[in-house]
């Protein structure tokens, strides 16, 4: 709804409504001007965060720590020399308990 009106106030502000004309002209503050320091914040603070999420991207590939590698190797290969020699003991006491076990013989009437 823009100024149809030939008053002043729309003749001042013809591209804005009547109403928000008129609150201009009082200097009354527009919703632009109320919320303006949540919009710097929101701005500041989206940039910071855009920043560090690229700054986090770029040193995905960063060779620090590379010595650190060797000994996570290390142990990755003692966890699965253990889980292999767990699966191992655990086969043989099940192949062992298996064989004691009597066959089933169904009861005789």
């Amino acid at each position: 709804m823009t100024g149809t009106d030939n008053s002043p106030t729309a003749s001042l502000y013809p591209h804005l409504s009547i109403r928000t004309a008129r609150a201009l002209q009082k200097g009354t503050p527009t919703m632009n001007e109320l919320l303006l320091p949540v919009a710097i914040w929101l701005q500041v603070t989206s940039g910071e965060m855009a920043l560090r999420l690229r700054e986090s991207w770029d040193r995905r590939d960063d060779d620090d720590g590379i010595d650190e590698a060797v000994t996570k190797m290390i142990w990755l290969a003692v966890g699965i020399a253990v889980a292999v020699a767990a699966t191992a003991f655990f086969i043989s006491v099940f192949n062992s308990a298996k064989s004691s076990v009597p066959d089933p013989v169904a009861p005789t009437p």
